[in-house]
């Protein structure tokens, strides 16, 4: 599912994560000359995050300067290329860039108002939010992690909805969810019994006959968590009972669902305060 491609060290790189409907490139420019982009359009719509440089776009007509921190968003099919040109680097710089396919706004936007409709415009191509800068980055932080199949795509739709529920143009009122016990049950019980599996939510929605934007609203409403939220508590308690059976930590990383010893230490330090080594059954 996830390509990564990478350059050297010492030249300007750009990372690439390849899924269903969405592109994610992550440039990263080392201190140097920078040129101007040329006149270029894409088919899917560009969402660009400038993490800690200023940039710029000419746009429909119009110069738009994109402080760090921003968000910004190039409509489909529209040409457009960079304006702000630095002849010398001094400090390195990092952009996101997510190319999303319009197929993927098309069905959230039906999902979120129950009907159909045309492709969503956004008004305004620089957008500085915080709570979407917070979803974006929880999004971004695992983006490229083996494992983190459901994970990815539920902070995926996460950020994707908000950006559309806060800036496009066509009115958006979620529609009400209804109480889905039997269902969400069905789902908590597959990621029990599948704990070691890397699940995908397409595959959990299909289970149940839900969209995977819906499965992610529902189950967090009658669960209290999200699914990815939900596994990774799952898995944390697999591994702290073999732990106490005293199974090395590299295999309690296998069987408990984790990649690697690693992987298991970062979300176990944030459920249980403590390192898996730290975790210490008494005799």
């Amino acid at each position: 599912m996830i390509a990564n491609n990478t350059a050297s060290q010492q030249q300007n790189t750009v990372k690439t994560w390849q899924f269903k409907d969405l592109l994610v490139e992550l440039y990263l420019y080392v201190p140097g000359p920078a040129e101007l982009i040329p006149k270029h359009s894409h088919e899917e719509y560009q969402i660009g995050f400038t993490y800690d440089c200023t940039g710029g776009y000419f746009y429909r007509g119009t110069s738009y300067p994109v402080p760090p921190g921003s968000f910004s968003v190039i409509h489909t099919g529209e040409v457009h290329n960079t304006t702000r040109k630095t002849t010398q680097l001094e400090v390195y710089r990092t952009i996101w860039m997510l190319l999303i396919k319009p197929r993927l706004f098309e069905a959230l936007v039906e999902e979120l108002t129950e009907r159909s409709t045309s492709l969503p415009f956004f008004q305004n191509p620089v957008i500085t939010d915080s709570e979407l800068t917070s979803r974006f980055l929880k999004f971004h932080s695992v983006v490229g992690m083996v494992g983190s199949q459901l994970e990815v795509e539920c902070l995926k739709l996460d950020f994707v909805s908000l950006l559309l529920q806060r800036y496009a143009d066509i009115p958006i009122s979620p529609k009400p969810m209804f109480q889905e016990h039997k269902r969400v049950q069905m789902v908590r019980e597959y990621l029990e019994e599948h704990l070691t599996e890397n699940v995908s939510l397409e595959s959990l929605a299909q289970l149940v006959g839900f969209s995977p934007f819906h499965l992610n609203r529902v189950f967090r409403q009658e669960v209290g968590l999200p699914p990815h939220h939900y596994q990774t508590q799952v898995r944390i308690e697999r591994a702290k009972a073999l732990i106490r059976k005293g199974l090395p930590l590299r295999l309690v990383a296998s069987e408990s669902g984790f990649t690697d010893v690693s992987h298991l230490t970062r979300h176990f330090k944030r459920f249980a305060q403590v390192t898996p080594g730290r975790y210490l059954p008494q005799k």
